[in-house]
């Protein structure tokens, strides 16, 4: 019965170690710096690996779509699609929501449609059936607005305007301007 036993728990021991060297220590590395979500450290772990798994390819793609890098992250994403097996219906709506930051709707519809299929009940596959036609009445100009360069705007990046005392301040990459600090 010992005998038995001992065979039993070496067997899994040995498909327990299998099991865990399907990853190499690159995609294990890259795996823990995912997790903290130090997406840039992930980045390099996940490139530093001579093969990536399903899984590591995903989380190489999030990494990539996490810190707006569209482009890489397309190209991660189409990498994982064409994997087979084991593809989650969410990896088609991302990799579809990447191509439409990078300007490609008409190819994202095609993997919206994917993700419909696995998933009719998502709200937002139902959302972007019913209004894909809205995008390009919003993107059309139709004549409504007028949009005219104010005496205030620069070539510089100017954002995040609020209102303190009566006056509007907000924040800017000029250089050779008056600098205010509050």
């Amino acid at each position: 019965m010992k005998k038995i036993l001992i065979t039993i728990i070496a067997i899994i021991g040995i498909g327990i170690c299998a099991k865990a060297q399907d990853k190499s220590s690159q995609e294990t590395k890259g795996d823990k710096q995912y997790f903290v979500y130090a997406f840039d450290k992930a980045i390099v772990s996940y490139n530093d690996a001579k093969q990536l798994t399903k899984d590591g390819q995903r989380k190489l793609a999030k990494s990539y779509h996490s810190l707006d890098m569209n482009v890489e992250a397309e190209a991660a994403y189409a990498k994982l699609i064409t994997l087979q097996d084991g593809n989650f219906a969410e990896d088609y709506y991302n990799y579809a929501m990447v191509l439409k930051m990078n300007g490609k709707g008409d190819q994202a519809t095609v993997w919206v449609d994917k993700f419909f299929e696995l998933k009719p009940d998502d709200l937002r596959a139902k959302d972007d059936q019913v209004n894909r036609s809205e995008l390009f009445n919003l993107s059309k100009d139709d004549g409504k607005f007028k949009i005219n360069p104010m005496g205030m705007n620069s070539n510089a990046d100017d954002f995040g305007t609020s209102y303190f005392r009566n006056k509007v301040v907000f924040s800017s990459s000029r250089t050779a301007s008056k600098k205010n600090y509050n």
